[in-house]
């Protein structure tokens, strides 16, 4: 965190860059960037925490690696060391035996059904012109998932947008696995990263503000596409 000298009182929490996040976990990867403001002013919305504006861009790469993990029993954790084994590192018995009590409750855990499987990896091959991934959603049973799609179409129809020029893929939102809850969206050129991405993240407010989720959209521009869109390079 970085507080910002300009008459704040001390210990306030003004400003917070996120320069590189990284979590490897069973074969899949989670990395992003952000940066956000806190309102110090207020400290109602999040019950004694300065409100935060700001937003954090979050990629999932190897999902299916993350599926294939899940889709079978997971090992069996090991013992607690004895008493008398000689204690080596910075975690503490204590850390360690509740870190094996998590794992022996995830090696209880049933699989994901084979089922379920096939059904999420059928779902992320949706894609396509927005208004054809409705019926591909119709076609692999998924009638909540159409019709709340559907719903969100004519909406942008009403606001004047044409819904069969915007592309549509369910795989889009593995970006960020847990952070969006909803809908998520990303402005892209041929050739060039994405200039703007975003979502709902309900999920996050809940995180911050003792389990009451309020509903919530963001999203992050990058500067340097969107000068390299203008100048053409």
């Amino acid at each position: 965190p970085t507080a910002m000298a300009t008459g704040a009182a001390p210990g306030e929490l003004n400003s917070l860059d996120i320069k590189t996040l990284l979590v490897d976990l069973i074969g899949a990867r989670l990395s992003g960037s952000g940066a956000f403001t806190f309102d110090n002013t207020d400290m109602v919305t999040f019950d004694g925490f300065p409100r935060p504006e700001g937003a954090l861009d979050l990629r999932l790469e190897g999902a299916n690696a993350l599926l294939d993990r899940f889709s079978r029993p997971a090992p069996s954790p090991p013992d607690l060391p004895a008493d008398d084994v000689t204690h080596v590192g910075l975690r503490s018995r204590d850390d360690i035996a509740r870190r094996i009590a998590v794992l022996r409750e995830e090696a209880e855990t049933p699989p994901i059904a084979e089922a379920e499987i096939k059904r999420l990896r059928a779902l992320e091959k949706v894609e396509g012109p927005a208004t054809d991934a409705v019926s591909q959603l119709k076609q692999l049973s998924e009638p909540a998932s159409a019709e709340r799609l559907s719903m969100r179409l004519d909406a942008m129809a009403d606001q004047g947008l044409d819904p069969s020029l915007l592309q549509f893929q369910a795989s889009f939102g593995l970006t960020s696995l847990e952070y969006y809850s909803g809908f998520v969206f990303g402005f892209t050129a041929d050739g060039q990263a994405p200039a703007a991405t975003g979502g709902r993240y309900d999920l996050l407010t809940a995180a911050l503000n003792g389990g009451a989720a309020a509903p919530a959209v963001g999203g992050i521009i990058r500067p340097e596409v969107v000068l390299s869109l203008r100048d053409g390079s």
